[in-house]
């Protein structure tokens, strides 16, 4: 990016402008809608689903103008960088990093940003903190649950150009109630180096939350890789239950350092997926394996093999729980040309004990930041960033899945869009998070975090 000093920051009269700007920007965006049938069909390798149960006009969704994720009143920057979002069922939420741009410019103090979506900020925890890259849960009571990487030292003072601090030694959380503010702040681990960019998270519906059977009704949990010489690299297990933090960790047997460790829960079923180096193969990158636990994660099976990629690695593997003992497995697979990748996935219809083949999804191109949900309807949504034409004039696609792959498309083609998050929001349809800007502005205009959600089309 561009080290043009950043007006957004000084004057509040130019938020106000771009806003406008920006809002004229995507005035046309409703034109450029993705549609798709949910409706449940022969050709679909799915557990049946009764149709009385499902959202009405999931039939015919499209996605909604983006807007700002607060009231530009409540503050002059609303970016989220990295977001994360998650519901309570009754209220959305989204926190990040409050950087907009890497242009050189310092990282503001504690860059924690934390709102409900629609109505205000929620400030931030006590202390002097980095934040790095916050994940977000909402239990069924409406308190947030906030996990983040910290530095084990750092300076107080970062340019933007040497953020995040590294190695991330250290989790903590902490939890925001209306009544009561930000409370427990707590330390949840502290090791040599964790991988904590690569770190996903599963929440459980609010439906499903009765996993982990005898440890109590998990409600979050965590997959965080560590880093280390080992060939026997342990992944890290983090999960939230009614009676607070637990950790536990899970062998790579012999596969080094994990990366992209995904986990979903049901029940006592915990499935986990990453992606390691095939000590059984020659020249291998990057291959996925999948590990099963029968029982809360006591015991696991052995690892198993998905995917073998020889010397076009995996990137970026998920895991998605598509209800009852259905399980989707996402991940970029690098095609035979470098630095392009088209998007791969199987499904198992018996928590991950086996695996259908795979199928692609392209055309090849450079992408990143794959995120995937299921919704109510059973189909898959999948949003990635698309960066041929660049790192500054990057975009993201949307696709879904049912039985077969939609087409590939760009459902906010007048905007430079970076850095999604895609989860199931308050009306149980999937709501998308990303920074963006005109894409007619300079690289280095103001960028901004903006909402969209799939809605019933008009």
């Amino acid at each position: 990016m561009s080290r043009a000093r950043n007006p957004f920051i000084d004057r509040r009269r130019h938020v106000l402008a771009y806003l406008a700007a920006l809002a004229r920007s995507v005035k046309l965006l409703g034109l450029c809608v993705v549609s798709y049938s949910c409706r449940p069909t022969s050709m679909s390798p799915l557990p049946s689903t009764n149709v009385s149960h499902l959202q009405a006009g999931c039939a015919e969704l499209s996605w909604s103008m983006p807007k700002v994720i607060i009231p530009s009143q409540q503050t002059e920057r609303p970016v989220a960088r990295f977001p994360s979002l998650a519901s309570s069922g009754q209220r959305d939420f989204i926190v990040g990093n409050d950087i907009m741009l890497f242009d050189g410019s310092m990282v503001p103090a504690s860059p924690l940003f934390a709102a409900a979506i629609g109505e205000r900020s929620l400030g931030k925890p006590d202390g002097r903190f980095h934040f790095i890259r916050p994940k977000a849960f909402a239990d069924a009571s409406g308190r947030l649950h906030v996990v983040w990487g910290e530095p084990t030292a750092a300076p107080e003072a970062i340019s933007t150009l040497d953020w995040p601090p590294e190695p991330i030694t250290a989790l903590w959380t902490a939890a925001y109630e209306d009544s009561k503010g930000w409370t427990r702040l707590e330390r949840l681990i502290l090791r040599s180096a964790i991988s904590w960019g690569d770190a996903s998270s599963h929440q459980s519906r609010p439906s499903r939350s009765e996993g982990f059977g005898e440890r109590s009704r998990v409600q979050w949990m965590l997959a965080v890789p560590t880093v280390g010489g080992s060939l026997d690299q342990p992944i890290l297990i983090l999960w939230l239950d009614r009676n607070g933090w637990h950790t536990s960790s899970v062998s790579t047997q012999g596969s080094g350092n994990a990366l992209y460790p995904s986990v979903t829960i049901s029940d006592t079923e915990v499935t986990l997926a990453y992606i390691a180096a095939n000590v059984g193969a020659s020249h291998d990158q990057n291959s996925v394996f999948v590990r099963r636990s029968t029982d809360s994660g006591e015991h696991w099976g052995p690892a198993k093999l998905v995917s073998l990629s020889g010397t076009h690695p995996a990137f970026e593997a998920q895991l998605l729980h598509g209800g009852g003992a259905t399980v989707h497995l996402i991940w970029l697979q690098q095609d035979a040309t470098d630095d392009v990748s088209v998007l791969r996935h199987v499904i198992s219809l018996d928590r991950g004990e086996t695996w259908s083949s795979p199928t692609d999804l392209g055309p090849p191109a450079k992408r990143q930041s794959l995120r995937g949900v299921v919704d109510a309807c059973q189909t898959l949504h999948v949003v990635v960033e698309n960066l041929n034409s660049g790192a500054d004039a990057r975009g993201l696609e949307y696709a879904s899945w049912r039985g077969s792959w939609s087409t590939m498309s760009r459902p906010f083609p007048s905007l430079v869009s970076v850095g999604p998050d895609l989860r199931l929001g308050v009306s149980g349809m999937p709501l998308v998070a990303f920074l963006a800007r005109p894409r007619s502005a300079p690289a280095a205009s103001p960028m901004i975090t903006l909402i969209s959600g799939l809605e019933p089309r008009r």
